[in-house]
């Protein structure tokens, strides 16, 4: 095998042990989102529970790719906002679905 056919047979697995590592890293960064968006959620939760105005018992909270949705109830129209505000503070976070209820009444969310 001549000098430059043996460049290009390396070339070539160079190339194709790239494509390799791209994909791996690509498939493990899409593994890892579930344990990111747990994380996210996780965040949130802790900051409506940190937040000495909210009564955040009764809020679901979930993730997933920086969307998070809050579900379940809260007391008032204060809570509502404050629960939203709370969510939207949190590193991570890049939009809140609300779809949390007032006690006692339905309602129709902002964005649904």
């Amino acid at each position: 095998m001549s000098y430059s056919q043996r460049l290009r047979s390396r070339a070539v697995l160079g190339a194709g042990a790239g494509l390799l590592v791209a994909l791996a890293v690509g498939s493990a960064a899409r593994a890892d989102a579930p344990d990111a968006d747990t994380a996210t959620a996780a965040r949130v939760m802790a900051a409506l529970r940190a937040d000495a105005h909210l009564n955040a018992r009764h809020i679901e909270v979930s993730a997933k790719g920086g969307v998070v949705r809050l579900r379940g109830f809260v007391e008032s129209e204060h809570d509502l906002q404050l629960a939203r505000k709370d969510a939207q503070a949190v590193s991570g976070v890049s939009s809140v679905r609300d779809e949390l209820e007032l006690k006692g009444q339905e309602r129709n969310a902002p964005g649904s």
